[in-house]
């Protein structure tokens, strides 16, 4: 039986294939989770791991990109892979750009993984993006990023 997220990306992967030109394609992550249970599902596709964080910040999973970016080959529902997940209510999931761990400072040196994973730590959960954001402010000291930056941080609301 399909799933709507799977539905979904290959609605939006078929249609991008017909309508992007040649060698044009969208780095992606879906997530759909039931906000009662928790239960749900992730697709990722071209883009950095999606993590989940448990209640201090820490990782508690990562979800790798193992399929194409959108629209770059025309897919069946069987090429479809969707992996489950489940998110507690004092969790959460967060997505974000290459351009976050890529962000250079002046020196030359890459915000990367390990400054991410580090400024997620010792925040609350309402406090766990402003934390992030300053962390990458001060990376950066006034040097210009070079890449979009996005982030997107997802709480599970109470049932």
């Amino acid at each position: 039986q399909e799933e709507p997220i799977e539905k979904m990306v290959l609605g939006i992967n078929n249609s991008l294939h017909k309508l992007l030109p040649s060698g044009r394609f969208v780095s992606a992550a879906l997530i759909c989770i039931d906000q009662a249970s928790g239960q749900g599902g992730v697709w990722v596709g071209g883009v950095p791991d999606v993590v989940q964080l448990d209640a201090i910040g820490k990782i508690a999973q990562r979800y790798r990109s193992s399929q194409l970016p959108l629209g770059v080959v025309r897919m069946d529902i069987v090429d479809v892979c969707i992996t489950p997940l489940f998110l507690a209510k004092d969790q959460q999931l967060l997505l974000y750009s290459d351009g976050v761990i890529e962000a250079c400072s002046a020196a030359g040196h890459a915000f990367e993984y390990t400054g991410l994973e580090q400024s997620l730590i010792g925040h609350s959960p309402e406090e766990r993006l402003f934390g992030l954001m300053e962390a990458l402010t001060a990376h950066l000291d006034g040097a210009p990023e070079h890449d979009d930056i996005s982030i997107l941080l997802i709480d599970r609301e109470p049932a």
